[in-house]
């Protein structure tokens, strides 16, 4: 029997989507590992962290992550580096506009509970997107539009596509 890493990979990507609960309509990305483009891998990479603790300063699944941890983990895995801190995140890539988000856009949001006044997430797609919200709460998946995140919805940043990606 010959070995097919692509497709165990694909078969392992959709059983832990199984256990998980999650359905490739809820992440909006493709079935099919081989046909899946990198941001949506990236955005499937954060939201295998959802219930991971808010760790301050975490970057790894063991300890925890804080919103701009979640970001720069996600991306590593992919081989894309961006950068590690919330400030220099919101003026990384280039700028997406609000009316056409692209699953693994990074979201910025002003928030004045945040110690640098910015706050940022992953766009997953359907209005959705990826974050680690503060330490009282995980990782989680929560709307953009018609929440208190779409009220301070700063501006997205798109990596994958711009100048910028894989450096």
């Amino acid at each position: 029997m010959i070995f097919n890493k692509k497709l165990f990979r694909g078969l392992l990507l959709l059983g832990v989507m199984f256990v998980t609960g999650c359905s490739t309509n809820q992440m909006n990305v493709s079935a099919s590992y081989g046909s899946r483009n990198i941001t949506s891998q990236v955005v499937h990479t954060a939201a295998q962290q959802i219930g991971r603790p808010y760790k301050l300063g975490g970057t790894t699944p063991r300890s925890g992550f804080d919103c701009s941890g979640l970001i720069y983990w996600a991306y590593q895995q992919h081989g894309i580096q961006v950068p590690r801190v919330t400030v220099a995140q919101a003026k990384a890539g280039e700028r997406a506009p609000k009316n056409s988000l692209r699953p693994g856009d990074i979201l910025v949001f002003r928030s004045k509970n945040a110690p640098n006044g910015l706050h940022t997430g992953v766009y997953m797609g359907g209005n959705k997107f990826i974050h680690a919200p503060n330490s009282r709460s995980q990782v989680k998946v929560e709307p953009l539009k018609g929440s208190y995140w779409g009220k301070h919805f700063l501006q997205a940043r798109r990596i994958v596509g711009s100048n910028y990606a894989g450096r």
